[in-house]
């Protein structure tokens, strides 16, 4: 897998109240914790990229996905869907 290490990352914070797609190919940074919300859905298409910031307590990061709420993610061998730190280089 090749990642462009050009690309800005989009930062993502807060709730998730409506649909979302996180398109393949893009690195998502996770500032804090982001809630998808009961009735969204979070669609996160292969080969996306979630990095969380660091920090501990309510500095945390962390997807939540709340009940009521959905996920989409399937990944492949070609092109995972991969969840690290912003200190991983990928």
């Amino acid at each position: 897998m090749e990642v462009n290490p050009t690309i800005d990352n989009e930062v993502v914070s807060g709730l998730i109240s409506a649909d979302v797609t996180w398109k393949a190919d893009r690195i998502y940074e996770l500032a804090g914790k982001v809630v998808v919300s009961n009735g969204a859905t979070l669609t996160i298409e292969p080969g996306a990229i979630i990095k969380g910031r660091t920090g501990t307590g309510t500095l945390a990061s962390a997807l939540i996905i709340a009940r009521g709420a959905k996920i989409n993610a399937c990944g492949t061998a070609d092109k995972p869907i991969i969840f690290t730190s912003v200190l991983d280089n990928i």
